[in-house]
């Protein structure tokens, strides 16, 4: 028994140092060099070029030792991947350099881009504002085949290059192959402690033991006591079945409950982002996994007992890891959180083996248990349904005129003349100018009023919420006076905000209707808008229903799944680590509510003049500056 436990604490340690490799990390592929003492300061005026080097493959992120002057305010600087050869600007960006008196180390994110072989990248930086303030770059100490720092196009007599670093995102496993040291060490110590592992099993020891006993006959008493440590297996542990609740009780399906309650939890904790339909695939895979698992193990083990409990065991340390690192608050690396994670379900498993006849006797409990805490987000759920259920079967358009000649019983009101173009732009959590704290906004009302713009100085919002405020807004009344107005209608939030009196009254003058999707579910689409634009990484798509309008960046096309929720679900899980932050959407898959894309991209379009004929309504809610924080 000692043997056995010994080996099975190395099998964890090993695992657990071999899953702290999974988690993706940033790491340098190629660097200038360590941050020296020297420092090359750039006047107004002066652009600084550094030859990067050996940089191969796709380049996208550089890490630069960079501040502005110290009693200056902060400088934008302008930094391009430039062709050392033709001086073609390849890639473009910005970051902000803050007052101090030591560069600090600021990250260069530029579109990814592929370096043909044999190209020499130049890394150009510019003050935006070179009349104001100098910036100051830390220098590295002189590196063999990587020549010094360029000012104006004229090799520094410094000491050396800037200290630039090329630096990637992947699993701690590539990181060591390139070369990172750490993640080299934690590799090389689970190869080890691996070779320890298969090394120290009973049986591999009993074969060094048999060797042993060829070679040197006068060892036969320890070998024979070693070898009855070997002993029969563990009892499989089926028990009886239970007689006073009877067989359902009796048969382990826990397992199932305990991996549909967390993402049916999720779900209706997000009733305002995610529809129930949007549940369904990963709840699908979830199951499916289980079962896998379940019965995977019961052709190993025999028994339905000791499977249940192994895989109910993993699918909570799964599903819980997201929120306890959240809890967690970035006190533990998620590297050493991963494989702690990956240990404890590895020891669940060998406990639930191990301990057969306990998992029999617990199964009563544990289905118990599951059923209890399913009800929850199951009833929740089911109301929800129900509702959707109960609206009235009129069209949503229908109800919309039916409500605006109910907000206007007079009749529309004769239009003469010129209709003005509308457009109805919410910037979510935008507040006016006395709760913006120390933020100065001053200089942006003063040219809306210039433009002439009224600005309502002393306006409060009619909710604190989106949810309740929108559709308020859009249908010219408060929620009490629409419950009283269209008391079928009046509860259905949802409804309102999408087939709102201001849309029918709106079209019924003549206007086309415009409606820029926003990723939150209640302002993504409208059934009264003559065109619907939708954002994704293909580029921008304006959907034409009216036959008026055609204009199209991309042709992304609507996805049954929900890449959005299962990456939403994702970060919940244990998977986190290993997908990374960003979950890679598809071409076709619209922006997040939250995506800074979405924001540049809905910003752009309506920069750009709107070609329709007629006057028209364009509605954007725009989900910034609401959290999460996505600019700087």
């Amino acid at each position: 028994m000692l043997t056995r436990s010994l080996w099975l604490a190395i099998a964890l340690a090993a695992l657990g140092v071999w899953a702290s490799l999974v988690p993706q990390v940033t790491y340098t592929t190629v660097s200038s060099g360590e941050p020296a003492d020297d420092v090359l300061i750039a006047w107004p005026g002066w652009g600084v070029q550094q030859d990067l080097g050996p940089v191969r493959g796709i380049v996208g992120r550089f890490q630069i030792w960079v501040s502005a002057e110290p009693d200056g305010d902060d400088v934008t600087v302008r930094a391009s991947l430039v062709d050392a050869a033709t001086r073609e600007v390849l890639r473009q960006t910005f970051i902000e350099a803050t007052p101090s008196y030591i560069p600090v180390p600021r990250t260069l994110t530029f579109p990814s881009y592929a370096v043909p072989e044999g190209q020499r990248l130049l890394l150009q930086l510019q003050v935006q504002l070179p009349e104001q303030y100098y910036v100051i770059y830390r220098l590295a100490a002189s590196q063999h085949g990587i020549a010094n720092a360029m000012v104006n196009g004229v090799p520094d007599s410094s000491d050396g290059p800037l200290v630039v670093a090329h630096v990637e995102t992947g699993s701690g496993l590539r990181a060591a192959l390139v070369g990172e040291p750490a993640a080299r060490s934690r590799l090389a110590l689970s190869v080890l402690l691996s070779v320890l592992v298969t090394l120290s099993h009973p049986r591999v020891l009993a074969a060094f033991r048999r060797l042993g006993m060829a070679a040197w006959h006068g060892i036969q008493r320890p070998v024979r006591r070693l070898r009855r440590l070997e002993g029969p297996g563990a009892d499989s542990g089926t028990g009886d079945t239970p007689t006073l609740v009877g067989r359902v009780l009796a048969t382990p399906w826990y397992p199932w409950p305990a991996a549909a309650i967390p993402i049916l939890h999720f779900l209706t904790s997000n009733p305002v982002h995610f529809a129930p339909i949007e549940a369904v695939l990963p709840l699908a895979v979830a199951l499916a996994v289980v079962t896998g698992g379940v019965v995977s193990l019961r052709l190993l083990l025999k028994d339905w007992h000791r499977p249940a409990a192994a895989t109910a065991g993993v699918t909570v340390v799964a599903f819980a890891y997201g929120h306890i690192a959240r809890a967690l608050d970035g006190i533990l690396d998620e590297r050493a959180l991963f494989a702690g994670a990956v240990v404890l379900a590895a020891g669940a498993v060998v406990m639930a083996i191990r301990a057969g006849l306990l998992a029999a006797r617990g199964t009563q409990l544990l289905n118990l248990t599951a059923a209890v805490l399913l009800v929850f987000p199951v009833a929740s759920l089911a109301g929800g349904i129900a509702a959707a259920i109960a609206r009235p079967s009129a069209s949503e358009s229908e109800s919309a005129e039916d409500l605006a000649a109910r907000l206007l019983p007079s009749g529309l009101p004769t239009v003469s003349g010129d209709r003005p173009d509308i457009y109805y732009l919410i910037l979510d959590s935008y507040t006016r100018d006395a709760g913006l704290g120390e933020f100065d906004n001053t200089g942006f009302l003063r040219e809306l009023e210039r433009r002439g713009f009224y600005v309502a100085s002393e306006a409060v919002s009619n909710y604190r919420h989106s949810v309740p405020s929108i559709p308020s807004i859009l249908n010219m009344s408060y929620a009490d006076e629409i419950k009283r107005l269209l008391p079928e209608r009046g509860n259905d939030l949802v409804s309102l905000t999408e087939s709102h009196a201001l849309g029918a009254i709106l079209k019924n003058l003549g206007y086309t209707y415009v409606h820029l999707e926003s990723g939150f579910r209640y302002t993504s689409d409208s059934p009264l808008a003559d065109v619907i634009v939708t954002f994704s990484p293909a580029g921008v798509r304006a959907t034409d229903r009216s036959g008026g309008f055609v204009a199209s960046e991309g042709a992304p096309s609507q996805s049954v799944v929900s890449i959005r929720f299962i990456g939403s679900l994702i970060n919940t899980t244990i998977l986190k680590p290993i997908v990374g932050n960003r979950f890679l959407l598809g071409d076709s898959t619209p922006y997040s509510f939250w995506s800074s894309l979405r924001t540049l991209e809905m910003f752009e379009f309506l920069t750009n003049p709107i070609d329709v004929d007629g006057p028209k309504f364009v509605f954007a809610h725009i989900n910034k500056p609401h959290g999460p924080a996505t600019f700087d």
